[in-house]
């Protein structure tokens, strides 16, 4: 899908979370930052407060850098609604699926 928006002139940014990769990487136009909160434990969510809080400010400033027309949020699952809402605050439309 990246490959045929970038096909027809379009600039690409995906940001995504670190599951499945060991730490925060970034390849091409995917950018693996965001933080997928762990609530199982006391301990945990108290971690999870603090990783929704970095996944605010890491998709604020991705935003304001790549300073995109639009954002299309797929799946937001394990991430809370924060990233969608720095998206919101940076002034760009979002739209879900």
């Amino acid at each position: 899908m990246i490959e045929g928006l970038v096909d027809f002139g379009y600039e690409v940014c995906v940001l995504t979370s670190t599951h499945g990769v060991e730490q925060a990487q970034i390849d091409g136009h995917v950018h693996r930052r965001l933080r997928v909160l762990d609530r199982s434990t006391r301990i945990s969510q108290i971690k999870s407060i603090r990783d929704a809080r970095f996944n605010y400010q890491a998709t604020y400033q991705t935003t304001r850098e790549f300073a995109p027309d639009l954002c299309f949020s797929w799946s937001i699952r394990g991430l809370s609604i924060l990233p969608a809402l720095a998206v919101q605050d940076a002034g760009v439309k979002i739209v879900f699926s």
